[in-house]
């Protein structure tokens, strides 16, 4: 979510569970196995990198996994993170045997690879006595090693492979992990091989994309505010919509150029009047929280559709969203039928807020008949991609056997993943039922939000 969105609700008062497509992430740094070090600040670069949803980063791994072997248990991203896991069939990532993981921590300039291995380690060695390790034959900019243990935290044995690599955009981590026994050298052999093959691949440009803007985006994404303001600044002045819209959002958080809603707006109206659709929903922000002009909800509905009849995701789950109020009071059959338009579009359009708020829709039997298997669908389908108010809904239901057979691991599995991303609900629930991190073996515990 967009940072400038947790300044309207920090000005509001209002909960993350009132209002999630208002709020802001927190930063956030998830230790051990999710992610080896960070620092917030990369969160903040991030959100003003990418605005209202976190897109792709630019740098990354493709795998190319046979399907037959493997399926995507988890992908996730963040302000601070990008996170993607494969399990072989018929696993998930309550029971898996295997792990083929790639994450990527951003924020070139504040990462040391043998730092970050060490503080893997060190953070392990606390809860696991029987921790071993060892470094393995490496590439310059690249640190390969291994870990083992014979099991702790309520954890079976488990072996990892591990290769960090220093990246334009961050530090990657690619894991290939076998839980139950130690790796044979032959299984050993191969993904050592395997995943010191894998190279970094920078995502191509958008249509239009000047290398100056793409060299811009870079080092907003390092944290280097003012170098890439600086030449976001040239290129909006001399007209380029991208630069105008991202210049709008540096200063609505104050990176690199004076925090200024008003200059924010100006230069969102500008992109905006060249077309360039995701100006019409920043602009729409702005109107919607409140921020250097008087909150107008009508305004705000106006751009999103806007935003919308461009295929901006955003928009169109937002539309949905604003149209039921969150499911906070009943909801009129013909808002309740144009919000299941909306949210259906966003969820064709790959956002996976709108997927948990298309299954509350299906739960409820809000604008369409009452489906819960379609709910759950939905909302495994949102938890699977990251998004921690579908993993904490899921992981309820699971508790409850709502449209599920009660599951107390799965449950356990998505109530942790909601949690170490900072979702209150899913802390309360932990405290509510007196069950500690430690005791459902994370690898470690949330910052506090």
């Amino acid at each position: 979510m967009n940072h400038m969105l947790k300044l309207a609700k920090d000005r509001a008062h209002r909960a993350r569970s009132e209002d999630p497509f208002r709020s802001g992430r927190l930063c956030r740094v998830l230790l051990a196995a999710l992610v080896l070090a960070g620092a917030p600040s990369r969160a903040l670069a991030c959100e003003a990198m990418t605005g209202a949803e976190y897109e792709d980063p630019p740098e990354s791994i493709e795998f190319d996994l046979p399907a037959a072997d493997w399926h995507v248990a988890f992908r996730g991203v963040s302000p601070s993170y990008a996170r993607k896991e494969f399990v072989p069939p018929n696993e998930d990532l309550s029971n898996w045997t295997q792990l083929l993981a790639w994450n990527v921590t951003f924020g070139r300039s504040r990462f040391d690879l043998t730092n970050a291995k060490q503080a893997l380690l060190d953070s392990m060695r606390a809860q696991c006595p029987t921790l071993q390790s060892r470094d393995l034959p490496s590439r310059p900019g690249d640190l390969l090693y291994e870990w083992w243990h014979t099991g702790c935290v309520g954890q079976p044995a488990q072996h990892s492979l591990m290769r960090l690599i220093a990246g334009e955009t961050g530090t990657h981590t690619i894991t290939y992990a076998r839980r139950g026994r130690e790796l044979d050298e032959e299984e050993r052999t191969h993904w050592v091989r395997r995943i010191g093959q894998l190279e970094l691949k920078l995502r191509e440009p958008s249509k239009g994309e000047s290398p100056a803007f793409r060299r811009a985006q870079l080092a907003i994404w390092n944290g280097e505010y003012a170098a890439g303001a600086t030449v976001v600044q040239k290129l909006a002045s001399n007209g380029d919509p991208r630069s105008q819209e991202l210049l709008g959002r540096l200063h609505v958080e104050g990176w690199g150029v004076e925090q200024d809603y008003t200059a924010a707006l100006r230069w969102f109206e500008r992109a905006r009047a060249s077309g360039l659709v995701r100006a019409s929903y920043s602009t729409a922000q702005l109107y919607d929280a409140g921020l250097g002009v008087p909150a107008d909800r009508a305004r705000a509905m106006e751009l999103y559709r806007t935003a919308a009849t461009g295929g901006l995701a955003q928009a169109e789950a937002r539309i949905g969203y604003l149209l039921i109020d969150g499911l906070r009071t009943p909801v009129a059959d013909e808002a309740a039928a144009d919000a299941h338009k909306w949210l259906e579009q966003a969820v064709q359009h790959g956002h996976a807020h709108a997927r948990y708020w298309l299954g509350r829709l299906y739960e409820a039997g809000v604008g369409t008949e009452r489906d819960l298997a379609r709910a759950v669908a939905l909302y495994r389908q949102a938890a699977i991609e990251g998004e921690p108010d579908a993993q904490f809904w899921l992981g309820k239901l699971y508790t409850s056997g709502t449209g599920v057979q009660p599951d107390p691991r799965e449950s356990r599995l998505w109530l942790t993943r909601a949690a170490m991303q900072g979702h209150e609900e899913a802390r309360a629930f932990y405290r509510q039922h007196q069950i500690s991190f430690r005791r459902t073996g994370s690898r470690a515990k949330p910052s506090a939000p």
